[in-house]
């Protein structure tokens, strides 16, 4: 009787822990483009042990009764009993340490603002352009417009590991290339990676107290999309209907961040372009498309998404 309750309980209990594992981590990227990550394994693993511990807790014939306490109940009583952890329970690993240790050396070899090198001086602000509302000025006097931004990396090191303090690496990025797009660091993972984002660029520029921006648009990966609708607590289904590997969603509105934050570089084309780099062999690294823009506050789509037109 005690075998076959447990194995009762274990295949009730084993769809509600998927359940509860894929809210809090995204598991259901099994089906999507991307694997789960080790981290998201672990937890997998650990969640799926512990169901044995929460057999223990359940009483004889308890499924089998209409009076019966919900599953819920004998979960808060597991848990309770340190019986059964959650996701959120586990602690994340440490963050990678040469990820550290490169955030370190950028940080003590420039000082704020130093990062960023702004070219080609524009005659006024480019069109549509937020800076002023954003930063809530009274005019956009003594703001300065640049066609270009050149941001530099880490520094490199030698075979030995000693910085080499005169080589840099650097990224360039023009509001007359859009698709050659920005990646700014907004954070760390659950896994200990960088949370980095995708963000086509509309505008630089340089506020009076010398800080150099990007006013950009930031697209969402499937990932990025099931973290904001977890944020919301939207359903989003609807925004996952149809996305190809390697698409992004653009959300509406535009943003500005500081050029000390950008971290690498990626590429955003329309669909059709994405296509045709791939078949003639020209898709650059860290390469995507994007067809739709969506609202990220209502989680709902807006339209199709028309890539800046290089001026």
């Amino acid at each position: 009787m005690a075998a076959s309750r447990a194995c009762t309980v274990r295949a009730l209990f084993t769809n509600s822990a998927l359940a509860v594992l894929s809210r809090a981590t995204g598991l259901g990227r099994l089906r999507g483009a991307t694997a789960p990550s080790e981290h998201e394994y672990r937890l997998f693993n650990e969640l799926h042990a512990n169901i044995a511990a929460l057999v223990q807790v359940v009483p004889p014939l308890a499924l089998r009764s209409a009076s019966a306490p919900p599953l819920s109940t004998f979960a808060e009583t597991a848990r309770g009993l340190g019986l059964l952890p959650l996701p959120q329970d586990f602690p994340p690993p440490p963050p990678d340490e040469a990820e550290e240790q490169a955030k370190r050396r950028l940080q003590s070899s420039f000082a704020p603002g130093e990062r960023a090198t702004l070219l080609v001086p524009l005659p006024s602000a480019p069109p549509g352009c937020t800076a002023r509302d954003f930063h809530r000025l009274p005019s956009l006097e003594g703001v300065q417009f640049f066609e270009q931004a050149v941001v530099a990396d880490v520094l490199e090191d030698d075979q030995d590991g000693a910085q080499l303090d005169s080589q840099h690496v650097s990224y360039s990025f023009s509001v007359r290339e859009p698709s050659h797009a920005l990646s700014f660091a907004i954070g760390t993972g659950s896994d200990g990676s960088p949370l980095l984002t995708y963000s086509v660029p509309h505008a630089f520029y340089q506020l009076p107290d010398g800080s150099k921006w990007a006013e950009h648009t930031d697209l969402y990966d499937l990932d990025d999309v099931r973290a904001q609708g977890r944020k919301t607590k939207l359903p989003f289904r609807q925004l996952l209907e149809d996305i190809r590997e390697r698409e992004l969603l653009a959300a509406q509105g535009r943003r500005h961040t500081n050029l000390d934050d950008a971290e690498y570089e990626c590429h955003v084309f329309s669909r059709p372009e994405f296509d045709r780099r791939t078949e003639a062999g020209e898709l650059p690294p860290e390469a995507f498309f994007c067809r739709k823009m969506f609202d990220p506050e209502r989680m709902s789509l807006v339209g199709p998404w028309a890539p800046p037109t290089s001026s």
